[in-house]
């Protein structure tokens, strides 16, 4: 395989320019080309696309991935294909110059097409969305959009109130009227009156009475936790427990009810 740094001492050669000159036309230092075609510096991505623009070939070319001066995909897409395409006619490509780079520098080429390929990043990607599901990456999510909005300082809270909420109310019977209490985002300075949709717990029906009013009990003990991590909970639990349920309630729920005295 080709290496990057041959692949640019030919292409250079076929132009006839000297390494001084061609840095230069590059708006590169002086002695850049020096140090790529000798291997004492790889050139970084923005460099490659900028040599391979100015010698008019493609980047998998100007690194030895291809023989093609103009195929795009990457060598690793091949990798990813249910079937084998043919191979493309061979091209006279120019007779690369003898070169004695350091050790390790035909790996670091084709290392960098790997974490450039697109199959590389599709899993990246699909690895970081799956971790932000979890409910770490939700928090982490939750953090850096209130960082966000602090930092631009210009987040204003538009009230709902008169007309506009009873209209509201009445085309989604859901909604419910809250109070968005001060200090919930950032820089908010006024409690805000809005609309929000109740939260509401689904239990299976094997589940048994007592598991259920096990965990509804969690729930009772610690509000006073859960209303100090989320203000805009009311801090009086027997105010939004059971209100107006819109399922009907499981056995283990209605015993809870009844024990506690929710809504007396």
């Amino acid at each position: 395989m080709i290496t990057l740094a041959q692949r640019i001492e030919a292409l250079r050669t076929e132009r006839g320019l000297s390494r001084p000159a061609l840095s230069q036309a590059l708006g590169f230092p002086k002695n850049a080309a020096e140090k790529f075609e000798t291997g004492r510096q790889t050139p970084t991505r923005e460099q490659q696309e900028k040599m391979a623009a100015f010698f008019g070939v493609s980047l998998f070319y100007l690194r030895g991935e291809s023989n093609d001066r103009t195929r795009q995909e990457t060598w690793m897409d091949g990798g990813f294909q249910d079937e084998e395409e043919p191979a493309p006619p061979p091209r006279r490509a120019a007779r690369p110059v003898p070169q004695s780079g350091p050790a390790g520098q035909d790996q670091g080429t084709v290392f960098d097409a790997f974490l450039h390929s697109k199959a590389f990043q599709d899993m990246i990607r699909a690895a970081v969305q799956e971790a932000l599901r979890s409910p770490e990456g939700q928090d982490i999510l939750t953090q850096a959009v209130r960082k966000e909005l602090a930092r631009q300082r210009r987040l204003v809270l538009i009230p709902v109130t008169g007309q506009a909420l009873e209209d509201l109310l009445g085309a989604y019977p859901l909604y419910q009227p809250v109070t968005i209490p001060v200090g919930t985002y950032p820089n908010q300075t006024q409690a805000c009156s809005s609309v929000a949709v109740q939260c509401l717990l689904v239990t299976r029906p094997r589940l048994s009475k007592e598991a259920l009013a096990g965990i509804l009990q969690r729930f009772w003990a610690h509000w006073p936790e859960l209303q100090g991590k989320y203000p805009y909970l009311s801090r009086e639990a027997k105010k939004t427990f059971f209100q107006a349920p819109l399922l009907p309630l499981a056995p283990g729920a209605e015993q809870f009810r009844d024990r506690v005295q929710v809504g007396s």
